[in-house]
C-alpha cells in the first residue's frame, strides 16, 4: 500500500531507523509515517471516518507502532505494514466509538430538565429499543457475522482467539470479516436511520 511515487524503506531498515538514536529516530519515525500514509484513505472507505479523523487514527497508529518497536514488543511475526494496518485498524474503531459517544451525550442532554425517574425510564426504554433494532439487522447479516461481532464486541475475544473458536487460518482472516461484518452493520443502521 506504499505510494508508488515514493521509495519504499524495507522493514529491516526501518526497524533498525527506528531503535537508532537522535536524528535517525526522528528521521525514519518521519519515513515510516509518510510510507503507509496511503492507510487513510483506507480508513475513510472502509470506516467512514472523515479525513480528520482517519488521520489522527493513523498518527495514533503510527506513534503506538513505533513506541512498541521500541520496547521489543513488535516480534517481527508478520510485516511491518500489516501490523501497523491492524493498530490503524483499532484506532479507527476508537474514532467509532468516541464519535458515537457524542451523539449519546447529545441525546441526554435532552432529558437533562427531565425528573430522573423519568430520564431513566425514557433512557431504559430508548436503549431497549436501540438494542432490539441492532439485534435484527445482527440476524440480517448471517450467522457468521453475528457470531463473530458478538464474541468480538459483546464476550470481548481476540481476533486470534475468535480464529481458533471458528476455524480460521489466522486471527487476520477473522479481524478483515469482522471489519466487512461492522462495515455491513454501521449501513444498515445508516439506512434504517435515513428512513426515520
Amino acid at each position: 500500500m506504499a505510494k508508488k511515487n515514493k521509495k519504499a524503506y524495507p522493514d529491516q531498515q526501518i526497524l533498525d531507523g527506528l531503535l537508532a538514536d537522535g536524528l535517525s529516530e526522528r528521521r525514519y519515525t518521519q519515513l515510516f509515517y509518510e510510507q503507509y500514509m496511503d492507510f487513510i484513505y483506507s480508513g475513510i472507505k472502509r470506516h467512514g471516518l472523515s479525513f480528520e479523523d482517519a488521520q489522527d487514527a493513523y498518527s495514533d497508529a503510527v506513534i503506538g507502532t513505533c513506541r512498541q518497536i521500541r520496547q521489543g514488543r513488535f516480534r517481527g511475526e508478520s510485516k511491518l505494514s500489516t501490523y501497523l494496518f491492524q493498530a490503524f485498524s483499532n484506532r479507527c474503531v476508537d474514532r467509532i466509538r468516541k464519535n458515537s459517544s457524542h451523539v449519546i451525550e447529545e441525546e441526554v442532554e435532552q432529558y437533562q430538565h427531565l425528573p430522573d425517574k423519568a430520564r431513566n425510564i425514557l433512557k431504559q426504554l430508548e436503549l431497549q429499543e436501540e438494542l432490539s433494532e441492532v439485534k435484527r439487522l445482527m440476524d440480517q447479516l448471517g450467522e457468521k457475522c453475528r457470531r463473530i461481532l458478538i464474541e468480538a464486541e459483546y464476550y470481548g475475544y481476540t481476533m486470534e482467539e475468535i480464529a481458533e473458536r471458528m476455524g480460521f487460518n489466522k486471527g487476520a482472516t477473522a479481524s478483515n470479516i469482522k471489519y466487512r461484518c461492522m462495515k455491513r452493520l454501521r449501513d444498515l443502521l445508516s439506512e434504517k436511520h435515513k428512513t426515520t
